[in-house]
């Protein structure tokens, strides 16, 4: 194709015996007699290239953490909207990041939870260095009502993130072996109560 341009990237053996990336064009002007020849434009990109593998080899361990930490993540966007869920999120909620990916985040959120959610979600907005802790009732694929604890931070002004990243695991069970306990003090309370009673009666009576 004389006259064309070709751009082209390829590997060429350099003097220091070593491999080196090069990005380049060329063009036929073998029937331009002030030319008659191929010309071809490169330079040396290997320093970018090892650059861009080393950012995409940082991208895969830290994804590969994220996919598989046991809080799960997501990635609120300035109107509420979820633009990324990391696959830990479906033992607490039972959805998958699929489901959820595009929805609000406040639409499964407890009524009673409402207020404090988008008060916690104010503040995020008003105070961005802040990193915010909650928990609060959230609704689970099965029918149920889930307790999570969540951490949040605004990073929406971050260009890389561009949204709000909030970490959260299930604490339901744990929270219900607490109250199953704090029962059973109130209950050994009352009990311990009533027989101080009954022994102090019994003295008196004797």
């Amino acid at each position: 194709s004389p006259g064309a341009t070709v751009h082209s990237e390829w590997r060429g053996l350099w003097n220091d015996g070593l491999w080196h990336y090069v990005e380049g064009s060329g063009r036929n002007l073998l029937h331009d007699p002030v030319v008659a020849g191929i010309v071809i434009n490169f330079r040396d990109i290997t320093e970018r290239k090892h650059a861009e593998e080393a950012l995409r080899s940082s991208e895969r361990y830290f994804r590969t953490l994220i996919q598989t930490a046991l809080d799960a993540t997501v990635v609120i966007g300035r109107d509420g909207t979820i633009s990324y869920g990391s696959s830990s999120i479906e033992p607490p909620r039972g959805y998958k990041p699929e489901d959820v990916i595009g929805t609000n985040c406040f639409a499964t959120v407890h009524p009673e939870d409402m207020t404090k959610a988008m008060n916690l979600y104010n503040e995020l907005m008003q105070n961005p260095a802040n990193l915010i802790r909650a928990e609060g009732r959230v609704w689970h694929k099965d029918g149920s009502w889930r307790i999570v604890e969540a951490i949040a931070r605004n990073l929406l002004d971050d260009p890389i993130v561009a949204g709000i990243v909030v970490n959260y695991r299930d604490v339901t069970e744990r929270r219900q072996a607490a109250e199953k306990l704090q029962e059973l003090y109130r209950q050994e309370r009352d009990l311990r109560q009533q027989l101080e009673t009954e022994m102090k009666r019994r003295v008196e009576f004797t």
